[in-house]
This record gives C-alpha cells, sequence and structure tokens, in this order.
C-alpha cells in the first residue's frame, strides 16, 4: 500500500519548497524570503497599512493610515511573527540600509519603520523576482485568477483564518 500524506505534510513540504527557492531568487539582492516579506510590509505601509494584513493590528489609532507609521508590533501582526523575529528581521534590514527605524513618540519601546530609497530600489527587483517565481509556480492551476487559482486561494485562506481564530 502506497503511503498517502497528510495534508498538514503537503503544506509543509509545499511552504518549505515555496520559502528555499524564494530565498535562492532573492540571495543575490541580499534577502531571505522572510527580509522580502517584511520588506514588502514597510513598502505597502504607506499605499493602504495593509487591510487584509493589518486585522489584527491596534486599531484605536484615531490618524488616518497615511498620518500613522508603520510600527514594528504591526509589522509582526501583519507576518504573524512574534514580536522578537519581528524585531530581527527590521534589525536586519536597518543594518543593511533598506530601512530606517525611528522613536516614536510618547512609547520609548516602539520603533517605527520606513523604506531607504535603497530599499525601494531593492524591493522594487525583489517584487518583479517573486511575481515570476509565482508565476512559474502556480503554472499547475494555470494561473492564480483561473478557477483552480481562486479555488486555492479561497482554500488556503480559510485554514489560515482557521488557525488564527483557533488560536485566538
Amino acid at each position: 500500500m502506497r503511503h498517502r500524506p497528510t495534508l498538514g505534510a503537503l503544506v509543509w513540504t509545499l511552504s518549505t519548497r515555496w520559502r528555499r527557492m524564494t530565498d535562492r531568487a532573492l540571495a543575490d539582492l541580499g534577502l531571505t524570503h522572510a527580509q522580502f516579506a517584511a520588506l514588502d510590509v514597510v513598502g505597502q505601509s504607506r499605499r493602504d497599512l495593509l487591510p487584509e494584513r493589518m486585522d489584527m493590528a491596534d486599531q484605536t489609532d484615531l490618524r488616518s493610515p497615511v498620518d500613522r507609521p508603520l510600527l514594528q508590533s504591526d509589522l509582526a501582526a501583519a507576518l504573524a511573527v512574534t514580536p522578537i523575529f519581528a524585531s530581527k528581521l527590521a534589525r536586519a534590514l536597518e543594518r543593511d540600509g533598506l530601512i530606517a527605524r525611528g522613536a516614536v513618540s510618547g512609547d520609548a519601546r516602539a520603533r517605527s519603520l520606513s523604506l531607504t530609497a535603497q530599499g525601494e530600489r531593492v524591493l522594487t527587483q525583489a517584487r518583479a523576482r517573486v511575481r515570476t517565481l509565482e508565476t512559474r509556480l502556480v503554472e499547475p492551476l494555470g494561473n492564480g485568477e483561473t478557477q483552480a487559482g481562486q479555488a486555492m486561494r479561497i482554500l488556503l485562506r480559510s485554514l489560515i483564518a482557521h488557525e488564527a481564530g483557533a488560536r485566538g
């Protein structure tokens, strides 16, 4: 009888391979998959404050998204990682000159995050590479917009939402 992998094993295998291929695609830019994800969040923060990803962030700030800086705690929430890991990512990106971390008035521990000019250039290149890689990786589904691609997106979002609710 042939071994039938669990759904969890299949998701883990896909995730691990996807991360490894992304790491390779971004290596000469000095980024890992996790660093790219963090840089992308910081890059998106000025445009739309990540409406899909920021649902766990503090919603009590009455300033408009354009006026409110992206905080390191927002980064952790957007990436669904611990504050310590978000801090580690931010420090690495700052060390490499890709983001600037600033003090936040009224909170000695909080840090705001913003892209540097170099970060903007690297992020533009990295996004293009990740888009190309994703197009290749989802080719068996036709693309992300086919019926199969949409179904996969719905299933993955459902699993992510369920897991977030179970932790909740």
